[in-house]
């Protein structure tokens, strides 16, 4: 039994080698050799069954399957033609990203700094400045085909989607999204446009006007009300 579990473990580490060979990240491939212990189908010992000899493959515990992920992009680019209502498409966007954990990324080491009131100020100013970011972004692409290359999961419930639109006049634009699932499922939580990240774009942004006012939250807070007031 201990031999047999040990010659299963033996093909799954090559059955692993060959999935990180096409770009699955090692730490998030876990392997067994249970050949002995769990059975397909139940037999003596020495009689061969081929539906015994198996690997089966498994997603993480807390993942979700590549279909959802990729769903998950091309369902929210789709709603450039069905949500042009921006309290629509506010819905949208929170269905498809977590908007909160990108608010207290984009803040990094001063959102522990903020008041209760303050972080949530902060959110609500953040949410309508991405309402409307995202759809003035969606009208510009809505010529454009989007085609997804490939999806990348990394560890701790994290995958990165390599996408590509395209234009009849030649016109390429590489978009890569960043899907995380902190506990409410997979949500898009940073979009990298030509290499360029948002969610970091704002980071050093933040970080920058929060240190030219001597490291107080407030004038942050109230300049990004005014931005949202007067768009």
């Amino acid at each position: 039994g201990a031999v047999q579990d040990q010659i299963d473990a033996t093909i799954a580490d090559a059955v692993k080698r060959a999935l990180i060979q096409n770009g699955v990240p090692a730490a998030a491939i876990e392997t067994a050799g249970r050949g002995h212990t769990k059975l397909l189908v139940a037999t003596a010992d020495g009689v061969r069954e081929p539906q015994n000899r198996r690997v089966e493959l498994a997603g993480p515990q807390g993942q979700a399957s590549v279909d959802i992920v990729t769903g998950l992009v091309t369902g929210f680019v789709k709603t450039r033609t069905g949500a042009s209502h921006e309290a629509a498409f506010r819905e949208v966007l929170r269905h498809h990203f977590d908007l909160p954990y990108m608010g207290r990324k984009a803040l990094g080491i001063h959102w522990n700094d903020a008041s209760e009131q303050q972080q949530a100020r902060i959110l609500v100013a953040l949410e309508t400045a991405d309402v409307r970011a995202f759809n003035e972004r969606l009208d510009k692409l809505a010529d454009f085909t989007l085609t997804i290359v490939k999806v990348v999961p990394r560890p701790n419930s994290v995958w990165i989607v390599d996408s590509l639109f395209s234009h009849t006049s030649g016109l390429s634009i590489k978009v890569e999204w960043e899907v995380r699932d902190n506990g409410l499922g997979p949500r898009i939580t940073d979009v990298r446009i030509a290499g360029v990240s948002t969610l970091l774009t704002k980071r050093s942004e933040f970080n920058s006007y929060i240190v030219s006012n001597g490291g107080a939250i407030e004038p942050l807070v109230k300049e990004l009300e005014v931005r949202v007031a007067r768009q």
